[in-house]
């Protein structure tokens, strides 16, 4: 889903996130045996996102920013916590935020250092915007895309609590 997200394709589905730190819950939880995998997840349902790939060109430097926007509501939380307040929205856009920026990073680490594939199409925005930069170091994108520096900036918002379980 990290390619989906940044090739603009995500229009709905469901993102999953831990709610506490999971090494203090497996720690608590050691010694009981009425231990819930699922009591420290939300779920967030996305109504919709957009994501836009701007190449920026600094002397000879290539580097690109991708920035998403991410509209969503809390679909389901599993614990019995109050969920209440601008607060607790703040923190959920955060945790949404995160969640859909690592899923990003780490196709984009694997694309870029594992499978060395642009399969953003990185290349070709910046063959767009810049071509004599692209005409001078097409035969060498082999070698500058695993290099890349990629910015990325998830800005998300939380619609509306919805209903919390």
């Amino acid at each position: 889903r990290g390619y989906l997200w940044v090739a603009n394709k995500v229009q709905s589905g469901i993102v999953v996130a831990q709610l506490k730190n999971q090494d203090q819950e497996k720690k608590k939880n050691i010694s009981s045996n009425s231990s819930n995998d699922f009591e420290d997840l939300i779920s967030f349902e996305i109504l919709r996102s957009k994501s836009k790939i701007k190449p920026q060109l600094n002397g000879d430097e290539l580097s690109f920013l991708i920035q998403l926007d991410v509209v969503a509501n809390i679909g389901e939380r599993m614990d019995n916590e109050s969920a209440a307040g601008k607060e607790f929205i703040k923190e959920m856009e955060e945790l949404l935020r995160l969640s859909v920026e690592k899923e990003v990073l780490d196709t984009l680490k694997k694309a870029q250092k594992e499978f060395n594939s642009d399969i953003f199409g990185l290349g070709l925005t910046a063959q767009r915007k810049y071509p004599e930069y692209w005409q001078e170091h097409k035969e060498e994108w082999d070698e500058i895309f695993p290099e890349l520096e990629v910015e990325l900036k998830v800005k998300t918002k939380i619609n509306a609590p919805g209903m919390i379980l």
